[in-house]
């Protein structure tokens, strides 16, 4: 006789439940084993990566890619694939463009070209397609107008697009002493100048909060597309909820609270920046499971040097409206989250020193006319016995150049009328390098 269901003992039920449960654990465990080793695998070799003003570990073989950095109203994209002879041809296109197009009064549209060439970086910057517009306040029409300004930069192997629009000629001279502030990266270049990294460049300080410096990297993940690890740094931003304030208010979270399950919530300190940790599992409405982790920084709007920072990861990501299973389960994904937070850190810099030449030392020697090689008291060896004009013993400062001595006027009368201070060739030796000036 056929057994069925209905003919199974509520003890043989219990048993047939207790192996399922078992063999579900253990398939979980194994899989669950398996990515573990993964992810030590993928970060057992990491490269280290500029993203503003610090620094993260990803995976050696993770692909990384920058989003547009802003910058004083300017959007800047930077260009490696592009030759110093093909940036001159595209400027001169880019130029000869301007200059064809009219505005909309019908004027030529391009008014200002400002060359730039400082150092290694060399460009120029446009000021075309004025725009005229109009507002009201307290009954009367205000006039108001504003223009685009461009700046194409070349420096090293790297070129940089400066572009905003609604903006004037005072920000285009702005613009043209910022890119002189420019700097090339080369690949996986770690710079120690104090600056803000975005990709292949950076800009080096001086820069303020108020310039509102913001960059974002995105880092994907060899071999499992559907995972997403996002950077993002800003500064000068106004105070905004925290981001378990932000959460606790969300009404997606609100309406779906039981798709959520929360690993860790809470306060945590990355970088030296106090901060929040939100770690969740989502289980989505088409039956996948993804993660979204983050940590975001509490705003600092006056602070440059501290900007505002956070650091996301997510998986499940498929086409827009169509998540997939993540591709690691849950102690994996932790894992990686804690290998790249705890990774993240404050850029070191070094302030630069500026190279003085040791002077000569004491008993050196130099001629009039020459420049005076150090700062310090020079004596003149014309020779013993002779009144110098201004003294024997001088201070002269360095790059001054060294006078030729005269003799002093002779006391009495008649020897002034008769005898003229002649200067004469002479020589000066160091004296002392250290005795503070004559007052």
């Amino acid at each position: 006789m056929k057994r069925t269901l209905h003919n199974i003992t509520p003890r043989q039920q219990a048993l047939i439940v207790c192996v399922t449960l078992s063999l579900l654990v253990g398939a979980y465990s194994i899989r669950s084993f398996h990515d573990l080793i993964k992810v030590q695998t993928m970060t057992q070799t990491m490269k280290t990566m500029c993203v503003g003003r610090f620094l993260i570990d990803v995976p050696v073989d993770a692909p990384v890619s920058f989003r547009p950095a802003f910058l004083s109203g300017w959007t800047i994209s930077t260009r490696i694939d592009e030759t110093d002879q093909q940036f001159a041809e595209r400027l001169a296109a880019k130029e000869a463009e301007l200059r064809a197009a009219r505005n909309e009064k019908g004027w030529e549209s391009l008014e200002t070209v400002l060359p730039v060439r400082h150092d290694m970086v060399q460009g120029k910057v446009f000021v075309f397609d004025r725009t005229w517009s109009h507002f009201f306040e307290d009954g009367k029409r205000m006039e108001t107008q504003a223009a685009a300004v461009h700046g194409y930069i070349r420096t090293g192997q790297t070129s940089l697009d400066f572009t905003a629009r609604y903006l004037n000629t005072e920000d285009a001279r702005e613009l043209a002493q910022l890119v002189t502030q420019v700097r090339a990266l080369k690949e996986g270049e770690v710079p120690t100048a104090p600056g803000f990294c975005f990709g292949r460049a950076m800009l080096l300080d001086p820069l303020l909060a108020s310039q509102n410096e913001r960059v974002t990297m995105f880092v994907g993940i060899k071999d499992h597309p559907d995972i997403s690890i996002a950077v993002y740094t800003a500064a000068g931003l106004k105070p905004d909820r925290s981001l378990l304030g932000r959460a606790a208010r969300g009404a997606t979270r609100q309406k779906y609270a039981s798709r959520f399950h929360t690993f860790r919530s809470g306060s945590k300190k990355l970088a030296g920046l106090a901060g929040e940790e939100l770690l969740e599992k989502v289980n989505e409405e088409n039956g996948t499971t993804g993660h979204s982790f983050q940590w975001e920084s509490f705003d600092k709007r006056d602070d440059v040097f501290t900007p505002k920072l956070s650091l996301e990861l997510g998986s499940g990501y498929g086409r827009p409206g169509k998540p997939v299973a993540s591709s690691l389960w849950d102690d994996a994904i932790l894992a990686l989250w804690d290998k790249l937070a705890d990774s993240l850190r404050v850029r070191p810099t070094i302030f630069p020193v500026p190279k003085v030449a040791p002077g000569p030392a004491l008993a050196s020697t130099a001629r009039s006319g020459e420049p005076c090689p150090s700062t310090g008291w020079w004596r003149c060896t014309n020779g013993a016995g002779l009144l110098i004009a201004g003294g024997e013993r001088q201070f002269f400062t360095a790059g001054t150049r060294l006078p030729q001595a005269r003799l002093a006027p002779p006391s009495a009368l008649w020897q002034r009328l008769r005898k003229r201070a002649e200067p004469m060739p002479s020589r000066w030796v160091l004296a002392d390098a250290e005795a503070p000036p004559p007052r």
